[in-house]
């Protein structure tokens, strides 16, 4: 099984969004999955233009990393979508990526992948996101298996506590 994790915090993988989505995929991989970290911040998709190519051809006319990692989706068993909670919504790098698959939503093309959401925060209220995350997987034809978050603000250290852990690890799990 091949799992493909999406990262949209600007703090790329020395953030605690990627330090948690680590975890889940450590869980992903202890199961034998063999997993891929795509950084939106070190990746280019710019926001959508709103010319409907991509419902009539198939493929946004745009020039930048949105078409390549689509087809990296394309090809995995799984999807992850990890992004920080900035004023109760994603971050603006998941907000492109997630607008950008409006031609995906049409023809459901996700179609028979499994899914999850990662949220971090840094004072709490993650759930709406990752239920955000989720419903979006599910108009792309993901099925979501969970989610996990953590309040960052409430985390002394460097390392998770174990019940986030646990449920990260167990999350990596079951999508599997």
């Amino acid at each position: 099984m091949k799992i493909i994790g999406i990262v949209a915090s600007p703090r790329g993988a020395r953030g605690n969004t990627a330090r948690l989505l680590q975890v889940v995929l450590e869980g992903a991989e202890s199961q034998g999955a063999e997993v891929e970290v795509v950084f939106l911040p070190g990746r280019t998709v710019l926001p959508c233009k709103a010319c409907d190519t991509c419902h009539k051809k198939g493929r946004c006319p745009q020039k930048d990393d949105f078409e390549s990692i689509k087809e990296k989706i394309l090809r995995s068993d799984g999807l992850i979508l990890a992004s920080p909670n900035y004023i109760f919504s994603v971050s603006a790098q998941m907000k492109a990526f997630m607008d950008r698959c409006c031609g995906v939503i049409h023809c459901m093309a996700f179609e028979g992948k499994y899914g999850a959401s990662v949220v971090t925060s840094g004072v709490g209220d993650e759930k709406p996101i990752a239920d955000y995350l989720n419903n979006f997987l599910i108009t792309t034809g993901t099925r979501p298996v969970g989610s996990v978050w953590a309040t960052m603000g409430t985390i002394s250290g460097e390392d998770f506590p174990l019940d986030i852990r646990s449920q990260a690890l167990g999350l990596g799990k079951k999508l599997v």
